[in-house]
């Protein structure tokens, strides 16, 4: 999302607070965001913002609920796998996402996760959803490579799939910590490695 092009005149003002929202929550968390930041932010004020949204919470079940459709429709954002070609250019692609903002920022759902409370459940059920809908995509390649007999018996599609969005998960915080991408595409290394020790050659 680019919260600067939502600041058109020809964007709706849902649209200029779901933009501004989106980048504050990346930038900084939920917590550390208000909704004064957020209408700063997007040029708007108070009686849009709730009058598209009740409160803080419902924006982000609104923005959680939007990337959650993208990311089943846009193949662009979570592309097919069909080899194994794929698969690491799929868990390399956070990656480099990470470089083009000079690892200032994590993964943007990873970054809202990280601030839930317990009070928060529909948004944990949100995330949840999100990251069960990235999974489909490693866990359908490895359960076509298991049926196609190309993985040893023992691999398990589902874990394999976890283990792929776990890591991917992990080394984004420590590269946004050291603010270099060394720590994800060690992680990445070794981790294709592992998931290429299933294969029967």
């Amino acid at each position: 999302m680019d919260s600067k092009a939502a600041r058109k005149k020809d964007v709706p003002a849902r649209e200029k607070i779901l933009f501004a929202a989106f980048d504050l929550f990346h930038e900084k968390g939920i917590q550390a965001t208000s909704v004064d930041d957020i209408l700063k932010h997007s040029g708007t004020g108070k009686s849009q913002f709730y009058h598209y949204f009740k409160s803080k919470e419902g924006i982000v079940h609104s923005l959680l609920q939007q990337m959650h459709q993208r990311l089943k429709s846009d193949l662009t954002i979570n592309p097919d796998i069909n080899s194994w070609s794929d698969l690491e250019q799929w868990l390399k692609r956070p990656g480099e996402m990470q470089e083009s903002c000079s690892c200032e920022r994590g993964c943007p759902v990873g970054t809202i996760a990280a601030n839930l409370a317990p009070k928060d459940e529909l948004i944990r059920q949100d995330i949840q959803l999100i990251f069960e809908t990235i999974k489909t995509k490693p866990r359908a390649f490895f359960t076509a490579e298991k049926a196609q007999n190309k993985l040893k018996p023992e691999a398990d599609p589902e874990s394999l799939a976890t283990f792929c969005v776990s890591l991917i998960q992990g080394t984004a915080l420590l590269s946004k910590v050291e603010r270099s991408t060394d720590p994800f595409n060690t992680g990445i290394d070794h981790a294709l490695i592992y998931l290429k020790s299933f294969k029967i050659e």
